[in-house]
């Protein structure tokens, strides 16, 4: 395994990892759909791991808490979660809830063909966490397209219009859930006040700067001029747009990063200090202790 791959989930290792085809649908390996209660013994997400697959969420009954790259999340009744591959994703709570899931690997969608270019003007608000209230007649719609796909996937693979079936019940929800988006985006971007819009760019470009360089830049120098920005000037947007500064998000990135490497990596803590860019295990101990207020070692042994 890479080491850019470690800790991640791809929905073959979920499935391994959670043994979920005894309670859902497994299409051709590619698409997983499940109804499910997180509450349910599921503990993958208890820590934070990276997902290497599009999820889509509708949440039929109760509430569940989550962090999504960071930024924390309730799903409720009647609200569609949706985030894009290599997102990482923590499990805070689950309150008597019912999920309707379905997780979809990226050379799914590319072979199913869907036409995105109505969508692509709202492709890089998608590449963020999206969270959307339904209708109580949209989220019904969905659920009853994901049951319909589950329902044949699991009884009807031996008739001979079985791939066409599943797929047009998989397309419908696709576009669907395209449709509802577009309204999202279009109703958010209308209420987006012209003065919040030059914060907000910076603070996208920053985030796509930090995904990428994190694990060797924790300078907020190295941003501001990647930016053309100076660092002060920098730190006051990112202030302004997020509530935090551009150095917390920085040291967000990096001790997720890290705590992810330490529960699911059999990397020692030296290896993970030095591809983290720290100089040596005792500097990378005492920052990620102050960040996250146990030693590496301790954080480790956790369960």
């Amino acid at each position: 395994m890479e080491q850019n791959q470690i800790g991640s989930f791809s929905l073959e290792k979920l499935l391994a990892v959670n043994d979920l085809t005894q309670v859902g649908a497994l299409y051709n390996r590619e698409c997983f759909i499940v109804s499910c209660d997180p509450g349910d013994g599921i503990e993958l997400f208890k820590y934070p791991c990276r997902i290497n697959a599009f999820v889509l969420v509708i949440c039929s009954e109760g509430k569940v808490s989550l962090t999504c790259n960071l930024n924390s999340c309730e799903i409720k009744k009647n609200t569609l979660f949706f985030c894009h591959s290599g997102t990482i994703v923590q499990l805070k709570s689950a309150t008597a809830c019912r999920l309707e899931v379905i997780i979809l690997e990226e050379e799914f969608l590319k072979n199913l063909t869907i036409d995105v270019k109505r969508i692509l003007p709202f492709y890089p608000h998608m590449q963020e966490m999206v969270l959307i209230d339904l209708s109580p007649a949209e989220s019904a719609f969905l659920q009853d397209l994901l049951a319909k796909a589950a329902s044949e996937i699991v009884n009807s693979s031996s008739k001979p219009y079985y791939h066409d079936l599943v797929k047009t019940l998989i397309y419908s929800a696709a576009y669907k859930v395209l449709n509802i988006f577009i309204d999202y985006f279009l109703m958010k971007l209308s209420n987006n006040p012209e003065s919040q819009k030059h914060g907000e760019e910076y603070f996208k470009m920053f985030l796509s700067l930090l995904m990428e360089h994190y694990r060797s830049e924790r300078s907020v120098g190295f941003y501001a001029s990647r930016l053309n920005l100076t660092p002060k000037y920098l730190t006051t947007l990112i202030k302004k747009v997020s509530g935090r500064s551009a150095a917390e998000w920085i040291d967000e990135y990096v001790v997720l990063e890290a705590k992810n490497l330490l529960k699911y990596s059999d990397m020692s803590i030296q290896q993970i200090a030095y591809y983290l860019n720290f100089s040596d295990q005792s500097f990378f101990g005492k920052y990620f202790k102050k960040q996250a207020g146990v030693s590496p070692s301790v954080y480790k042994m956790l369960e």
